[in-house]
């Protein structure tokens, strides 16, 4: 009996939430949470979006997009975060409706003054926002506000449903005319959206969810394309025949197209930088590496600048659509042959190979088959045969040049960007050390050095930055390893920033004194060895793990330590050096965390191996990933006795 009750209370809520989100339910009163729900600073009781496409009377297609949400505040902070309201105007026509109220936890509401509603500008981007404050809400409350904007139609969307917070029901809605047909793909979730009513008039499509848990981001996980979402684009159009529309040839067909269609004065400029980098004797590669290289120390890119090949080549920055057009151009010049690839951020909203959504096709890169490698038109960190790490190991859209007879048409297919080795990206350690001879102080001489694109973005960083800032950055990294150190010097290693050596190592070489790796034990010494390799982060997991690992990319450590042994002292625990943490996929070792330890000529060595070669782990196994993480931050601890032989 109490089962069936709870669960009449539980469709009667539903119920109420429905017929919320379809009308603003007047004199309503605030809802209830449970004891356990009450913890959470902030608990959404409802949210909502409604998307109405429709032809306006002037028959521009466009989209009417209802928003509503009902939030609980239980703290001061969720309080904070929810008193001002904000309605972003970018692509939007006109604010049709704004509904508003706060409901405190006695009942009493305080309602929206329209004259409240301020519009703020963003001159730079052409966009800005809606703006009101939330009066009379109080701890305890719930904020309640409804907004109806039109925006001009889009076919493609990603919609979030998951957020920090719980949601005790989301409901999504689409309505299109009947000529119209999307479909829909719900991410990270078992529900579908269904199609609800066919009628002479309109398409209806449904998805109401209950109970979404919020989300909480896990270290080395996919980020934020593990929340819950809803994708949808528009599929047919029966005015347009029965072809499926928008998809990824079409797509293909288009990048290509913007990407090859040069105007005069671009095909000017784009001479102009071919004719000045000439060098002779160089390969059409090596001439692609040398304008990628100058490219990238002369110019970077701006999301919110044009995608105009002219604005860049004469301003400096441009939209990375630019990007492409210009490397695109550098490859026709030069006769090397290429692909264009497009893809999106996996970390973010992971490209989805079974589903022709243009709304993955956010990030560009290249692929030149001749050297089988990939390069990022716009990353100045990057150069070819590196890209970023978030851009492998997913599928992408490749759009091949292919000549039929006497024309160039675009080819398009679906295929995978494989992950990078750890060893095209690393952070190394050589580290020499002298214990002073009252074991008071050690001596300390160390070089780091970086490979790939660790490398890289540090290559790009210095190159950019004045004296001050650069010996300050120098100091910093000099202190990860001792805080209390005093530097004696730190030099940078020949920067090998010419386009045929940018592949080479970034090293860092430093000599400092501290008084911080020794300390006294009764009538022994202690060298606290394991921080010479600098804090190293832990994986902890106090609630139970919820997704699969995921790495952004492979990477590399490899740290070499020689102590020189002062005499008349032996050393009572070195076994404790010796780790061996290794995750094996097969007979191939993919993580591992190994140290070991030799004493020759006098002197300690200490090799220390720490890699992660595979970016997908399982959920079953995480425990022996993890083990491997934290393995490190283990050998931090590691400590070295020395006793005064007798």
């Amino acid at each position: 009996m109490l089962q069936r009750f709870s669960l009449l209370i539980i469709l009667l809520f539903s119920f109420v939430l429905v017929q919320a989100q379809s009308e603003w339910e007047k004199n309503r009163k605030p809802y209830d949470l449970a004891v356990d729900e009450q913890e959470y600073p902030l608990y959404y009781m409802y949210r909502a979006v409604h998307y109405d496409y429709k032809y306006d009377d002037k028959g521009s297609f466009v989209c009417d997009i209802t928003y509503h949400e009902i939030a609980k505040v239980n703290n001061e902070e969720a309080l904070q975060s929810k008193n001002k309201i904000y309605i972003p105007m970018t692509n939007v026509i006109d604010v049709l409706d704004i509904q508003s109220r706060t409901i405190s936890a006695s009942g009493k509401t305080t309602s929206l003054d329209q004259n409240d509603v301020k519009e703020v500008k963003d001159e730079t981007k052409d966009s800005g926002y809606r703006i009101f404050a939330v009066e009379g809400a109080e701890i305890g409350s719930e904020i309640e506000y409804r907004y109806v904007k039109r925006v001009n139609g889009s076919v493609f969307e990603n919609l979030n449903i998951q957020f920090p917070y719980p949601v005790k029901q989301f409901d999504f809605g689409l309505r299109c005319p009947e000529n119209m047909e999307f479909e829909f793909q719900t991410i990270n979730d078992s529900l579908s959206v269904q199609q609800v009513d066919t009628s002479e008039t309109v398409n209806e499509y449904e998805l109401s969810m209950e109970s979404i848990p919020e989300f909480v981001s896990e270290e080395f996980s996919g980020g934020e394309a593990m929340e819950k979402r809803i994708d949808f684009k528009l599929a047919y159009n029966s005015n347009a025949g029965r072809k499926r529309l928008n998809t990824y040839p079409d797509a293909g067909k288009r990048i290509y197209e913007s990407a090859i269609d040069y105007s005069k004065s671009e095909t000017k400029l784009l001479k102009k930088l071919l004719d000045e980098n000439n060098p002779s004797n160089l390969s059409a590669i090596d001439r692609f590496r040398l304008l990628e290289h100058v490219v990238k120390n002369k110019y970077y890119a701006d999301k919110n600048a044009p995608a105009d090949l002219e604005f860049l080549l004469t301003n400096g920055t441009a939209h990375e659509r630019a990007f492409l057009k210009l490397f695109v151009g550098i490859a026709k010049q030069l006769g090397v042959d290429y692909e264009i690839v497009v893809t999106s951020d996996r970390t973010q909203t992971r490209f989805n190979e079974d589903f022709d959504s243009w709304s993955y096709l956010n990030d560009f890169l290249m692929y030149l088959p001749k050297t089988k490698q990939y390069m990022s038109p716009s990353a100045v960190n990057c150069r070819l045969g590196l890209i970023p790490g978030e851009l492998t190991a997913t599928y992408a859209l490749f759009i091949k040049p292919t000549k039929i007879q006497d024309f160039v048409y675009p080819v398009t297919r679906v295929d995978y960007i494989p992950e990078q080795n750890y060893l095209t990206d690393q952070n190394n350690l050589d580290i020499k050390v002298q214990i002073s001879d009252d074991f008071s102080s050690t001596k300390v001489q160390v070089d780091q050095a970086f490979v790939g694109n660790q490398a890289g973005f540090l290559k790009s960083a210095i190159s950019w930055m004045d004296q001050e800032r650069k010996d300050q950055m120098l100091d910093e990294m000099v202190r990860y390893i001792s805080q209390e150190a005093k530097i004696e010097k730190v030099e940078v290693s020949e920067l090998n920033d010419n386009y045929d050596a940018w592949m080479e190592p970034f090293v860092i070489s430093a000599a400092f004194d501290t008084e911080g790796f020794i300390e006294r034990a009764g009538p022994n010494f202690i060298l606290k060895v394991g921080e010479l390799i600098g804090p190293q982060s832990q994986l902890y997991q106090e609630k139970e793990r919820k997704f699969p690992v995921e790495n952004v990319s492979n990477r590399s450590y490899f740290r070499e330590i020689v102590v020189d042994l002062p005499k008349g002292y032996s050393i009572q625990n070195l076994e404790s050096i010796n780790m061996n943490d290794v995750v094996r996929e097969g007979d191939r070792v993919i993580y591992q965390f190994v140290s070991s330890y030799e004493i020759k000529d006098n002197q300690l060595y200490i090799e220390i191996s720490e890699y992660y070669n595979q970016i997908y782990f399982p959920l079953n196994r995480f425990e022996e990933f993890r083990k491997v993480i934290n393995a490190a931050a283990d050998w931090n601890k590691v400590s070295l006795i020395f006793k005064r032989s007798s």
